[in-house]
């Protein structure tokens, strides 16, 4: 006989009275007895769990309620004392090979010195347009890697550390010594 399961009685009368007997909760108490049946429902639940709170992160975008003025506003005080200088759209496009016009609202960082790589870029958009974006800063950095490479080790160090990631409609793209602590206050931003 097979673990779990019971042996149907031979007349009908006993068949007849066993299932309004048994009820639904019955049956699962008898489905839940088995070891095997209770290791599947407990991963079904956590995989259901699981889908759920990932629904639930790709969902949310507090991009649409961040209030861009606020974050220009605290990025320009953590830039004061470096050596870089707000660039317009000239700027942006010159860097990234691309126009600013698709994207949303951003705003972009960058030294004018030749041997510096400082950049600190903010933008917020549809993921289609910060793909793109995305895609064209990782093409700027793969550059200036391969330029400075042989005569700018310290540019270098900065490149490999670079921080660079896109979520909830946000993308942030940092190179600098400050780079974590631009970071944490863009992030502080979004809470």
């Amino acid at each position: 006989m097979l673990r779990g399961y019971q042996k149907m009685p031979n007349n009908t009368k006993e068949a007849k009275a066993l299932p309004a007997a048994e009820g639904a909760l019955g049956r699962w108490k008898r489905w839940f007895s088995v070891k095997d049946h209770r290791y599947t429902a407990a991963r079904l639940a956590l995989m259901l769990a699981l889908a759920l709170f990932a629904l639930a992160m790709l969902r949310q975008d507090r991009a649409r309620d961040l209030d861009f003025a606020a974050v220009s506003a605290r990025m320009a005080a953590e830039t004061a004392g470096q050596d870089v200088a707000a660039q317009d759209a000239n700027g942006f496009q010159s860097r990234f090979g691309i126009s600013p016009e698709g994207v949303g609202d951003w705003l972009y960082y960058a030294s004018d010195a030749v041997m510096d790589v400082t950049e600190l870029l903010v933008a917020r958009g549809e993921p289609a347009q910060l793909d793109r974006l995305q895609a064209a800063v990782e093409d700027h950095l793969a550059a200036q890697l391969e330029g400075f490479r042989n005569y700018g080790p310290e540019q270098v160090a900065l490149l490999e550390r670079a921080i660079l990631w896109q979520r909830g409609g946000c993308l942030f793209y940092a190179v600098s010594g400050r780079a974590d602590q631009w970071e944490r206050v863009f992030l502080s931003c979004l809470r």
